[in-house]
This record gives C-alpha cells, structure tokens and sequence, in this order.
C-alpha cells in the first residue's frame, strides 16, 4: 500500500470520526421538525455557505469538471469561473431577501416556501415531485462518490460471479 493511500485512508477514517461526532452533537440538540429541517433557523452565515458549497460543489463538479478541462482545454476556464464565482455571487444577491421572506413564511423546505409565496398547493406538490426526482441525480453522487473511494483507497474489486 502506497504512503498516499494509507493517507488517504487516515484522512477518511478522521473524517467519519468527525461526521459520527458532529452528527451526536446535532442530534441532541433536535427536538422538532424545525430543527431538524432548517435549524431551527438560527444556522449561521458560515454552516449555511458550507452547506451551499456541499450542494453546490457535488461529485459532478469534481469528477465531471476535470473530463470537461481535459476535452476542451484552457477555454474550459470560463466554466470554472462559473462555477467557483457564479454560484456565490447569485445566492449573496437573493439569500437575504429569500431569509426575510421565510422569517415571515417559516417554511420548512423549498416547495413549502414556493407554495406559501405564491399561495398555490399545485406549485407545491409540483415541485415536491421535481425535488422527488432527486433521488436519481442523488443515486448518481452516490455511485461518483464511491468510484472516488475506490480509486484513492485502493479497495481491491472482485469481477464475476460466486
């Protein structure tokens, strides 16, 4: 095993420590649906541009940006200067109004918050079914995700059938 794979391996293990432990953390701290949607809405500037940038920079910017680059080359940077600058300039120009607006609202997830501004039941089951769809585009992150592991841990794969 390579001095980069047993780092990398370290660095993982250290990682889970953290999410088990922050995860004990958060999980006393919940006591209704509130909290457990939006924090009770008393997350921060930093924990809510953290999850904005764990959202936003999923799997598919991080293996599917260095196939772009490797096909297209230097002009290839005009999206990365999407991506990196486009992205937070866009939610620092609505994310203060968006939160005044659901301090009013006290919405709890995206098609609540749609549905209560605009006072439509079809918009909101409309685009809870849109968000239900996720789960492929989540399936995907999943399988990205564990491709990554498999590569940078070294996991041995086994091929055919038992």
């Amino acid at each position: 095993m390579s001095s980069v794979t047993i780092y990398t391996w370290v660095g993982f293990i250290v990682f889970l420590a953290v999410m088990f432990f922050l995860g004990f953390i958060s999980s006393k701290k919940t006591k209704d649906i509130s909290d457990f949607a939006i924090g009770g809405g008393n997350l921060g500037p930093y924990v809510l541009g953290l999850s904005f940038a764990a959202t936003y920079l999923s799997a598919a910017t991080f293996l599917g940006y260095p196939g772009w680059s490797h096909d297209w080359g230097f002009s290839n940077l005009w999206l990365f200067v999407a991506i990196i600058v486009g992205g937070p300039v866009g939610v620092m120009m609505i994310a203060k109004k968006a939160r005044n607006l659901n301090n009013k609202q006290q919405s709890l997830s995206l098609p609540d918050w749609l549905g209560d501004f605009y006072n439509s039941d079809i918009l909101r089951v409309g685009t809870g079914l849109i968000l239900l769809f996720n789960v492929f585009y989540i399936a995907g992150q999943f399988v990205a995700g564990a491709g990554y592991l498999n590569i940078c841990l070294a996991f041995p794969i086994k091929r055919g059938s038992s």
